[in-house]
């Protein structure tokens, strides 16, 4: 087993099972990671309720076995909530780290904090510089014209005080079926997996000095109609109107269904959440097909009639 001469910070807001993985790479590799920092935000999985269960699962995931077969363990990390880049500034004096390892964290790092001499590095479960951004996942369900499935990579890369812009070290495509019609959801936990899986060949590179190669401006950025990849959909563009289409309304909630921002829907002048959506059955038919934008009340499912026939509706009051 490798001796732990070298300390490394995590940023990060997923589970505790792709922190139990990344501790124990990470271990393996020689670094101490004495302390996890977490935060609420765009795509976050640990708030409050979370942070303790994480603090009382760690212990049993961030062991391993050592060369000679034995078990081995590091004193678990401490978990700390922020919710701005400036208060893990302290952190850079306390523990003087050799790389901060960042994964889906929701704020920007500021150049004070970035001017440390630790490695910072991000894994962008997502193709830059085409896709940058919190929700990088959307874009090839919304945009598969852009942003085919079968061009979609995750990326390694530098940190800088810009979003996503930083020195690329190294980026993995992801194997998806021609016809895979999977949500923004699935593909995210796929481009996941697959950039989990060559961390070892992207710290591999940041120790040997690489120092990484420029992103070139992506050409569909400057297409007809391209949409900003870098934010989040407005409410106006994530609320389903009479003139949709059920295929446009079965895409949306493909792309956002099951996201902390999903479809809306304005109904007999309330707002809802739209948490469900289903194709109508013949069982389901109540009559003859009425006016695009019309919805009826069938128990806890609200039927919606929409150009080119009913769909049923699984909403919460908003």
């Amino acid at each position: 087993m490798r001796k732990q001469s070298k300390t490394a910070v995590l940023l990060t807001t997923t589970s505790a099972d792709c922190v139990a993985f990344l501790v124990d790479r990470l271990h393996a590799r020689g670094y101490a990671t004495p302390i996890l920092v977490t935060a609420p935000g765009p795509n976050a999985m640990l708030t409050n309720s979370h942070i303790e269960d994480m603090r009382s699962r760690l212990p049993s995931y961030v062991l391993g076995m050592d060369q000679a077969g034995k078990a081995a363990s590091q004193t678990r990390p401490a978990v700390m909530f922020v919710n701005r880049s400036g208060q893990i500034e302290p952190l850079m004096t306390a523990y003087d780290p050799d790389l901060v390892l960042c994964f889906g964290f929701p704020y920007p790092l500021g150049s004070k904090l970035l001017s440390h001499r630790a490695k910072f590095v991000n894994l962008h479960a997502a193709p830059l510089p085409e896709l940058p951004g919190p929700m990088p996942h959307i874009w090839p369900i919304i945009r598969p014209d852009l942003f085919p499935l079968d061009q979609y990579r995750v990326t390694w890369h530098y940190m800088t005080s810009g979003v996503d812009e930083g020195m690329i070290i190294t980026q993995a495509t992801i194997e998806t079926e021609p016809n895979d019609r999977m949500t923004a959801s699935e593909l995210q936990k796929l481009a996941a997996m697959r950039g989990l899986s060559v961390m070892d060949e992207a710290l591999d590179l940041v120790e040997a000095g690489y120092e990484g190669h420029a992103q070139r401006q992506s050409s569909r950025s400057s297409q007809n109609g391209a949409p900003d990849v870098r934010r989040l959909l407005s409410d106006t563009e994530r609320t389903i109107t009479p003139d949709m289409s059920a295929g446009e309304i079965k895409t949306l909630f493909m792309a956002i269904g099951d996201s902390e921002w999903p479809p809306l829907i304005n109904l007999d002048g309330g707002l809802y959440a739209v948490k469900g959506v289903a194709v109508a059955g013949d069982k389901d038919e109540i009559g003859v097909q009425e006016e695009p934008g019309s919805a009826q009340r069938m128990g806890f499912i609200t039927k919606y009639h929409c150009m080119g026939g009913p769909l049923l509706f699984t909403i919460r009051k908003l």
